[in-house]
């Protein structure tokens, strides 16, 4: 069986499909956020092909998809390995791409994150420019209107991948380690002028409005903590424990500069009733990322 693959076209003909966006609006990418990464970051920005090149996946449903081979089998070396222009293309095999598949890092990382060179590597760090050359961010673009009830509101959100989380130490105690990271900041907009901010930590994050915020022209500033890569509004230390002074803290300063708006991949996603589908903008330029986008494990 075929991996099954989803197009611009198909995604066109479902009924609940509304406000298609054929063109990013000019003033997402004029509001688009500046990042600053923590100065002592071990684990930069990573590049999505390099992580599946590093990792397996576990819990297929039927013998089709032949990964009933070591561990250290990467995702990209399997006996359907997808084309090197649509290296995703896997994840949409029905076999993996249910709640019970999950990806796991081909050799145990557990002991020492730090002695992996695809977990360490600084080719995603940003450059003098603020330019991540092989970590792209991934802009997701959402029409609120119906939702909110208020038109021409749009969520624009930024999304920033890492190979790896490094959780933290209470009382000498450590936890909370695990591949693959996301972050995100959102930004919302009505009729085109910036109205409130989410910035993503850990099990959630907090919402600000755009006005609070630190800025470079019109631009929101914002901090990403040192190893949980959680998002903050300001550099400093910042407790996020449900008991005050006991519990973990994360830390953020004015290191490297990451300024997604000079590489990025660019979506659309349609939330119920359009069952949770995404499309790219520009499908010759981005369309092979759905399939990461759309996998359920």
């Amino acid at each position: 069986m075929a991996p099954h693959s989803v197009t611009n076209s198909q995604i066109d003909k479902d009924p609940f499909i509304k406000n298609l966006i054929h063109q990013i609006p000019s003033f997402v990418i004029n509001h688009a956020p500046l990042v600053h990464l923590h100065t002592q970051e071990p684990f930069w920005p990573a590049s999505h092909e390099s992580h599946l090149r590093n990792t397996t996946l576990i819990g297929q449903k039927t013998a089709e998809l032949n990964l009933d081979q070591p561990r250290s089998t990467p995702i990209l070396e399997n006996n359907i390995a997808p084309t090197p222009n649509s290296p995703f293309h896997i994840l949409t095999h029905p076999a993996v791409n249910h709640e019970e598949c999950f990806m796991t890092a081909r050799v145990d990382v557990r002991s020492g994150p730090r002695l992996h060179p695809w977990l360490v590597s600084e080719s995603g760090k940003p450059d003098s420019d603020g330019r991540s050359a092989i970590s792209p961010a991934t802009l997701i673009l959402v029409d609120k209107s119906e939702l909110t009830g208020v038109p021409n509101t749009l969520d624009a959100f930024w999304f920033f991948f890492h190979s790896f989380n490094l959780g933290p130490t209470v009382a000498k105690i450590h936890f909370g380690n695990h591949i693959a990271d996301w972050e995100h900041c959102m930004i919302r907009f009505v009729d085109g002028q910036p109205r409130a901010v989410h910035l993503s930590s850990h099990a959630d994050g907090f919402a600000y409005t755009y006005e609070c915020l630190q800025k470079s022209g019109l631009r929101p500033v914002i901090y990403s903590a040192y190893g949980s890569h959680a998002m903050y509004p300001k550099p400093g230390s910042h407790d996020y424990s449900p008991i005050k002074l006991l519990g973990p803290i994360d830390r953020t300063d004015r290191g490297p500069l990451w300024d997604p708006s000079l590489n990025y991949r660019a979506f659309q996603h349609f939330p119920s009733p359009a069952k949770d589908k995404f499309r790219a903008i520009n499908e010759k330029l981005d369309g092979e990322f759905v399939a990461c986008l759309q996998f359920r494990g």
